[in-house]
């Protein structure tokens, strides 16, 4: 019984340490994410999200992993706003869809953005600047 007792116990401690491994990750991610956009640097965010993308699930489809990153960029503490604009509207080989996101730099400034992702695989490849008077 006691041998039990200590095996449940140890199990209990490891699934609750693995929990922090992954709220720990999950927080340094949004970290280094929000880094660059205050450093006014918002590329260096490519490379964070495409870790993201190849994070998830690859039974997921695509639209599913966008709508995913649009949510994940939702609660990051720098995004004032993101949205799905189109899937796979980017006539290109392969083709390419879009996210708009309202960046919120440091001093109260936003910067609007529009983020394409290429698919096949799924990756963001470039921010573009939207100029708005």
């Amino acid at each position: 019984m006691k041998k039990t007792s200590i095996i449940i116990v140890v199990l209990l401690l490891s699934i609750a340490l693995l929990s922090c491994e992954e709220h720990d990750k999950e927080q340094k991610i949004s970290n280094d994410f929000c880094s660059y956009v205050s450093n006014e640097s918002v590329d260096g965010t490519i490379p964070i999200i495409n870790d993201y993308l190849n994070s998830l699930d690859n039974n997921l489809t695509d639209s599913i992993k966008l709508v995913k990153l649009t949510n994940a960029l939702k609660e990051k503490s720098c995004v004032a706003e993101a949205k799905l604009v189109c899937f796979e509207c980017i006539f290109t080989n392969p083709p390419m869809s879009e996210i708009y996101v309202t960046f919120q730099l440091n001093g109260g400034e936003t910067k609007f953005m529009n983020l394409d992702i290429q698919h096949q695989p799924l990756k963001a490849t470039v921010y573009h600047q939207i100029i708005i008077d």
